[in-house]
């Protein structure tokens, strides 16, 4: 429709007789002029099909996430702004790793059509799987700039 966009993505990249990868990925996104939402999801799979490729060797990775976003208008020239993203590094390793939760929230003023100020706040939760090395949660404030050129 003219508001809604959906995508659906998928590749298969053989690189050499010892390495391929399949990328997947699905987007749904819609707007009004009040209220943008949108969902994304991937999966990767790199295998390693012989001894000694990087990068990882003798084995298959598997990252896999998704992102969920949203931001409504407040006034003519300021939007609230949200993402949670969550990324798992490999999702077919349970007993060592992390998985990552990526919080961020602000507000996106512009005070012209194509420049953007937007001060938010980040929060980012790791996850140990089994055994892992445990990782740190931080909180961040940011000032995010940007300039469309049309």
């Amino acid at each position: 429709s003219k508001t809604s966009v959906i995508e659906v993505y998928a590749d298969f990249e053989n690189f050499d007789s010892s390495r391929n990868v399949i990328n997947g990925k699905l987007f749904y996104g819609t707007s009004s002029p009040g209220f943008t939402f949108g969902l994304e999801a991937f999966y990767r799979m790199d295998k390693n099909l012989a001894k000694g490729i990087t990068p990882v060797k003798d084995s298959t990775v598997t990252p896999l996430g998704g992102s969920v976003f949203g931001g409504i208008e407040l006034m003519r020239s300021l939007k609230g702004v949200v993402r949670v993203d969550f990324v798992d590094e490999d999702f077919s390793v349970t007993a060592t790793g992390y998985r990552e939760i990526y919080f961020n929230g602000g507000f996106d003023y512009a005070p012209v059509p194509e420049v953007h100020i937007i001060p938010n706040m980040v929060y980012v939760k790791h996850l140990k799987k089994g055994t892992g090395a445990s990782y740190a949660d931080y909180m961040e404030a940011r000032l995010t700039t940007a300039v469309e050129f049309k």
